[in-house]
């Protein structure tokens, strides 16, 4: 085989391989990211730091200029690069919801449907916020 078409052939394999390996990102404002990479592992994260915002398994979400509301069904291991611990005290089986205040990088969350209701109501989330799937 000549050089050319080993040239050739290298460069398609490194582009079907990247293809890939891509994610695909939805801005939320206020340097928030949506990160969907399928299969259990969509997060909210904010621009330059991975660490904050709602870890893998978000499945609906809304969001205004002030607050981002979020659905997740819980991996059933904590992630090793995510060093933080979240009590997921009805087990990770069930649903749980976030709220993120964009003003201050507020998190709250893990919560319940009563704890997350009871969240909206306090912070003052517009009814208008409603969690629909991360992939409509």
């Amino acid at each position: 085989m000549s050089h050319r078409w080993l040239g050739f052939w290298l460069c398609g394999l490194v582009v079907l391989l990247m293809s890939g390996c891509s994610d695909t990102t939805k801005n939320l404002g206020d340097g928030y990211v949506l990160v969907l990479e399928g299969g259990g592992s969509d997060h909210i994260h904010k621009e330059g730091s991975t660490l904050s915002g709602v870890p893998y398994g978000v499945t609906r979400y809304d969001y205004d200029d002030d607050f981002i509301i979020v659905k997740q069904n819980p991996r059933e291991f904590d992630d090793v690069i995510d060093p933080r611990e979240f009590d997921y005290k009805h087990g990770r089986d069930t649903s749980y919801f976030w709220v993120i205040s964009k003003a201050n990088s507020g998190l709250w969350g893990p919560l319940d449907e009563r704890e997350f209701i009871a969240c909206r109501k306090r912070l003052g989330i517009p009814d208008e916020l409603v969690l629909a799937s991360a992939y409509e």
